[in-house]
């Protein structure tokens, strides 16, 4: 550090700018406001696990090792089998084959760009393009 208070590498800081906002959290919590809210009310977004997600009567006990030992878990609310595929293009055969995490994270990352109005822009280029686009 030199006399200025600033640090010798500072000048290789570069600066980040946050464009957009999207958030997938458990139960309730489908919107920014909706977080917000459970946060000031201290509500728990806890659930017990899904009977259409996992078999929980075959794989639970409270003791054994090599059993689940917990009855539920923070959930998204949603049906994670939907999804639109024709927006973004995806074959009928890729969206069944894609990973439901996969298919969160473009949703997710497209709403970011879209709350501050780069979406439209972006998914009118060519596949490799968009792909590119979300990378960078």
């Amino acid at each position: 550090m030199d006399y200025s208070g600033r640090h010798e590498d500072q000048d290789l800081l570069e600066l980040v700018a946050v464009i957009g906002f999207s958030l997938k959290f458990p139960q309730d919590a489908t919107s920014a406001e909706a977080l917000w809210h459970i946060l000031v009310e201290r509500k728990s977004a806890m659930s017990d696990i899904p009977r259409d997600r996992l078999s929980l009567d075959a794989i639970y006990h409270p003791t054994r090792h090599d059993a689940l030992p917990i009855r539920g878990a923070y959930f998204l609310r949603e049906d994670l089998g939907v999804f639109d595929a024709d927006f973004p293009s995806i074959s009928p055969a890729e969206t069944v084959a894609s990973d439901p995490n996969q298919r969160i994270l473009f949703e997710t990352s497209f709403t970011a760009f879209e709350t501050q109005g780069f979406a439209s822009t972006i998914c009118e280029v060519p596949e490799p393009l968009c792909t590119l686009a979300f990378h960078q």
